[in-house]
């Protein structure tokens, strides 16, 4: 699990969930939990296929899950090698959930000794997760991770407010 502090502020719930979950019989205990969100009808082609996008507001569902987005969480789940992502965007957090098909950081055991391929390996998956700063682009300036400006402020010139 990856908490990602944001420096933008979200009022509603948006998540991204695996669509295995919201159709068979898990459809009708996962929906009980999220009864407030609705399905965000976002993305194409293998984003759709294996992703369902719920939220509690649609336009900030959009604002979030834009094209680009959509393609670094693809590049993001191949970073890691997982089998599907979670993510939860929430006040100003993102909470990204990954499910491995193996464990993350096993250089060995009692009956695999450590060797140079397993060091590898553990140094691949370090790589991929400082990716996903870059992949998903959380910095200051652009991208999710933006700093919205101050209610009085605008283009770096203070503004008079009239409220």
């Amino acid at each position: 699990m990856i908490r990602v502090k944001l420096n933008k502020s979200f009022k509603h719930h948006t998540v991204l969930i695996p669509s295995f979950l919201t159709h068979g019989f898990m459809k009708r205990t996962f929906h009980q939990k999220f009864v407030a969100h609705e399905e965000i009808g976002l993305g194409y082609g293998a984003f759709r296929k294996k992703y369902t996008i719920l939220s509690t507001n649609p336009v900030e569902a959009h604002y979030i899950y834009d094209p680009a987005v959509i393609e670094r969480i693809l590049r993001l789940g191949e970073a890691l090698e997982a089998r599907w992502l979670e993510i939860s965007f929430k006040d100003r957090e993102c909470v990204i959930y990954a499910q491995y098909a193996t464990n993350f950081f096993e250089i060995g055991h009692l009956l695999q000794p450590v060797n140079i391929l397993t060091v590898e390996r553990s140094l691949a998956q370090m790589q991929s997760l400082q990716s996903v700063l870059d992949i998903l682009e959380l910095n200051p300036l652009a991208g999710l991770g933006a700093r919205v400006p101050d209610r009085g402020r605008r283009m770096g010139h203070a503004v008079k407010d009239n409220s």
